[in-house]
């Protein structure tokens, strides 16, 4: 395989390849500014700091009709591409990167839908079948400025995306909601491919730095510019006292430091934790070593459209799994058809179920059988049982 890639991606060939050395990737993009994790100043940080925490405070002050003509009026002065030199980049050098090597069959993963551009253009040249994956809806973006499929800008994009897409054999939809969306607006073939948890590195667990018999509580997962919330947890906490006694809750991931102040504010710093980002491994020890995990869903209508990819590695913790949404997401669903845990729609009700509970036996999870249907080889199994017919199709076509 061969891999064209953005150096802030941060695609790791040890973890995503069993044999790392029989593969190549090309990243375009400055790569030494990703992987080279020194500090040159502490200036640069710091103003980086204060722009992110701007730019997370637009998001969540801008109301959505102001993003929706943005990215109209953007994409047409712009155009469509959200990274126009990287894709200028994969055009000008990909032929000379794979020296002649043609490859079977192309796949592209969404976002940004300058992968797919690139792939549509590119399987033309070189005259190959095209597969195309959605981890979620470009046209009909819910994680962003989308509120209806109609909107004069869904409709739009929903246009130029079928232009996009002209010459795809099969549409990949990451979620059960993707794969109807596409289904029912592009006259494509489309088909499931749930995400997946790969086998467990050889890693020890992690200790949380608690040295009491509280159960520890996980979340893992950026907070998304702060448009997840960790107010329903100082509310249980602050309305609920006696819970500090019982359970400590961590949070891990990016945007966690939007809530320093409330949380200290709170006089809660000893029963709420916040970390920043940290590697796969870091996170495997700890989602391993945790008690219960937890998901945190946005407070809106949007979400119901949502499967949180975190779900799959949770899976492979096969911890309970609490998830705080008011809104019935797909995640939701997923976690009481296989009985992961609890889904939980407001404070009382998650006061009544910690309240309910003596000891970590006493809360569900995942069984066995069920863990091993979302392993990542199962999932990639069903859709090279497919692939064939793709390349049939398009060869014969």
């Amino acid at each position: 395989m061969n891999v064209i890639t953005s150096a802030d991606q941060n695609f790791e060939p040890s973890n995503d390849f069993e044999f790392p050395n029989n593969h190549k990737v090309f990243y375009k993009g400055k790569k030494n500014i990703v992987f080279n994790h020194k500090v040159i100043n502490e200036k640069p940080v710091l103003q980086k700091r204060k722009f992110s925490s701007f730019k997370s405070f637009l998001i969540r002050a801008t109301p959505k009709i102001f993003i929706r003509a943005f990215v109209l009026i953007s994409s047409l002065f712009k155009g469509y591409e959200e990274f126009p030199h990287w894709s200028k980049k994969v055009l000008e050098d990909y032929q000379n990167d794979i020296q002649g090597w043609k490859p079977d069959i192309i796949f592209s993963s969404y976002s940004p839908i300058d992968s797919h551009i690139l792939a549509s253009k590119i399987s033309k040249e070189l005259e190959v079948p095209w597969v195309a994956e959605y981890r979620d809806c470009w046209s009909f973006n819910t994680m962003g400025f989308s509120e209806n499929q109609n909107d004069f800008l869904s409709l739009f994009l929903r246009k130029k995306e079928r232009e996009i897409l002209k010459g795809c054999q099969l549409i990949l939809a990451a979620t059960p909601f993707i794969k109807e969306y596409y289904q029912k607006f592009f006259d494509k073939n489309v088909e499931l491919l749930l995400g997946g948890w790969e086998e467990e590195t050889k890693v020890s667990t992690a200790s949380f730095g608690i040295e009491d018999s509280r159960l520890e509580i996980l979340h893992l997962g950026s907070m998304l510019h702060g448009t997840r919330s960790l107010e329903p947890i100082i509310e249980l906490l602050e309305r609920y006292p006696e819970l500090q006694k019982k359970y400590h809750f961590s949070f891990v991931g990016r945007d966690t430091d939007l809530f320093i102040n409330k949380v200290k504010n709170s006089h809660l710093t000893k029963s709420i934790s916040l970390s920043k980002h940290v590697t796969f491994n870091q996170s495997e020890k700890l989602g391993l070593s945790t008690d219960i995990l937890l998901i945190l869903m946005k407070n809106t209508p949007m979400e119901k459209y949502t499967l949180t990819g975190k779900i799959f590695e949770y899976i492979k913790f096969q911890k309970p799994i609490i998830c705080i949404d008011p809104f019935e997401s797909e995640v939701s669903n997923f976690i009481k058809n296989f009985k992961m845990g609890y889904v939980i729609k407001s404070v009382d009700e998650l006061a009544s179920l910690l309240k309910s509970k003596e000891s970590i036996n006493d809360f569900i999870k995942i069984s066995d059988i069920d863990r091993l249907k979302f392993k990542r080889s199962e999932q990639i199994s069903n859709i090279l049982n497919i692939l064939p017919s793709t390349l049939r199709d398009f060869h014969n076509h």
